[in-house]
């Protein structure tokens, strides 16, 4: 036998965030594929089998030993306790997922005069979410949880329960196609396309050894795709031990990851990986492969997200809903300033109190005198509204060792595409600044019932998002220049009679550079928490995902002491 991506095979992976895909070449595959060279014969040796129960041995004695260190490293990073009284004053800066979740956590403690700050005229910062006449949610931001998201599946459960997850069948095929240079073809093409099972299995056979891209069979497939998560797991453990989800304790040594995260997986051959990747880290806007330090590719893809079996999830009501019901909880808990841009921030001295300045919607200033301030902002854009910082706090935050990239989505209705269904994507244009590299149909994936053979639903007008994502900030982004990439991009697409309805522009993934990785800054902020009447929460010091930033309120709440006046 034959295989190449038309031959009727069914595989099943723990692949794709831990959970098996079935998938089964469909008889529509374009025949640009169907004339390719073929890429295995089949066999029946499997080479690979005893190496990956030798390396599950390996794993276990590697987990044990890393657990012993990590708990060390964990504990010598702890904070300092932080200590307030329960009729402190402390204003929140940012009415982000960090800044309302972290109000919900001082309110549960028992401080009585929490005050929050927030820019806009709603809660959710990047989470947000616009339903359509149709009561389809279309997410400009947070899009998806998987089996990792215990902390926010909590959440939904004890704030938003009538907010349902629903699979975002990732897997199905023909849910989400591949087009462009990922797959071979032109960039121009707007038909050739290859299902997203289909074109994991054309990436491993790309980046298998030599000796098996043209002699392996389906199962050897299998097997190298579980060899090299096994060994990626055992190479995380050696790096960091083992811990939950959250920040990384620091590398046991910074040289072997001090480098890209593509070149982390040729170094420790694990180029199979490189399509499930281009997914779940590049897709998601944490950064290219073949710039991204790896640091950050072994933060978000935690060996959780291979061994714990799950599919991928979105919401019924949208990720904005979960927040502003949060928010909602304990509106009479808190007050909350809407409408409210920060100007300032003095944490006093021993003779005054820290003062929060902010324009209020009239456009006149107003500040609050508090106890505590904590700061929910992207510390990269505005850790200089604290007008004094201290010499170790401008070499964390103004030291030149921020970076971050930019997120622009666009909500669009027009004509059917030539290919419309739940998702398309063009992962090679992640590298080129600015090009749509991703389209997300929401109401097909809302009603997707097993089947993409979607009838009527895809054709006649279509409201989709479409992703353009910039590796450097938001600030360096020309707008007309965007704009007018858009246009194209869609035109190449085929899709015509464009009507924008909404866009959101952002400044995304606030990061630190290799240097500023090197020098420890993350585990620094986390040292000085609650320091100078001062907390700092947020992407900006622990990653773009709502994920991390609960978890780290998680983390961090635990060293918060209230203390009960006694009268």
């Amino acid at each position: 036998m034959v295989y190449n991506e038309c031959t009727p095979i069914k595989m099943t992976f723990v692949f794709e965030f831990g959970f098996p895909f079935k998938h089964r070449c469909p008889p529509d595959t374009p025949s640009t594929f169907r004339k390719q060279t073929p890429f295995f014969q089949a066999r029946r040796a499997q080479p690979l089998r005893s190496l990956f129960i030798l390396l599950c041995s390996l794993m276990k004695l590697l987990a044990s030993l890393a657990l012993i260190f990590a708990t060390l490293s964990l504990v010598a990073s702890a904070p300092s306790p932080i200590t307030l009284r329960q009729n402190d004053r402390v204003v929140i800066v940012g009415g982000g997922p960090a800044g309302v979740h972290y109000a919900s956590l001082l309110v549960k403690k028992g401080l009585k005069k929490v005050v929050l700050l927030e820019a806009l005229d709603r809660v959710g910062g990047k989470s947000r979410t616009e339903i359509d006449r149709d009561g389809i949610p279309h997410e400009l931001g947070t899009c998806f949880l998987n089996g990792v998201y215990g902390p926010i599946f909590d959440l939904l459960n004890e704030y938003d329960p009538t907010n349902e997850k629903f699979v975002w069948a990732l897997n199905a095929p023909n849910y989400v196609k591949v087009l462009g240079e990922s797959i071979g073809v032109a960039d121009s093409d707007p038909v050739s396309n290859l299902d997203y099972p289909r074109y994991l299995i054309r990436s491993i056979a790309l980046n298998a050894p030599p000796e098996l891209q043209r002699n392996a069979n389906v199962t050897e497939l299998q097997d190298l795709v579980r060899f090299q998560i096994g060994r990626y797991i055992a190479l995380h453990y050696a790096i960091f031990g083992k811990y939950s989800y959250g920040l990384p304790p620091p590398p046991k040594a910074w040289s072997l990851i001090d480098m890209t995260a593509m070149e982390f997986l040729k170094r420790n051959n694990l180029t199979a990986l490189e399509g499930t990747l281009r997914f779940s880290q590049q897709q998601q806007g944490y950064g290219v492969l073949e710039t991204i330090p790896a640091f950050y590719m072994l933060w978000w893809m935690h060996p959780d997200q291979f061994l714990k079996k799950t599919n991928v999830y979105s919401l019924r009501k949208g990720f904005q809903s979960l927040w502003t019901a949060v928010h909602a909880a304990h509106k009479n808990q808190y007050k909350t300033i809407f409408l409210a841009r920060a100007t300032s921030v003095s944490r006093g001295n021993k003779w005054n109190k820290p003062r929060v300045t902010y324009q209020t919607k009239w456009g006149d200033l107003d500040t609050i005198e508090a106890d505590h301030v904590v700061m929910a902002v992207d510390l990269s854009l505005y850790a200089g509204l604290v007008e004094d910082l201290s010499a170790e706090e401008k070499q964390l935050f103004q030291g030149g060792d921020y970076t971050a990239s930019a997120f622009l989505s666009t909500l669009y209705e027009s004509d059917a595409s030539p290919i419309e269904t739940a998702s398309v994507g063009w992962f090679g244009r992640m590298q080129e600044n600015g090009r749509v590299s991703a389209l997300r149909n929401s109401k097909l994936s809302y009603l997707f019932t097993n089947s993409t053979d979607w009838g009527d639903l895809a054709k006649g007008r279509q409201t989709n998002l479409a992703y353009q994502y910039y590796s450097h900030p938001l600030d360096k982004v020309n707008s007309t220049a965007s704009k007018a990439q858009l246009d194209a991009d869609l035109k190449l697409a085929g899709i015509k009679n464009v009507e924008v309805a909404t866009q959101l522009h952002t400044n995304y993934f606030p990061r630190f550079t290799p240097a500023g990785l090197k020098k420890g800054l993350l585990w620094k902020i986390w040292d000085i928490q609650g320091q100078r009447k001062t907390t700092w929460i947020g992407s900006s010091v622990s990653f773009e995902s709502v994920l991390d930033v609960v978890v780290y309120n998680n983390n961090l709440i635990q060293y918060v002491n209230v203390t009960v006046p006694r009268y």
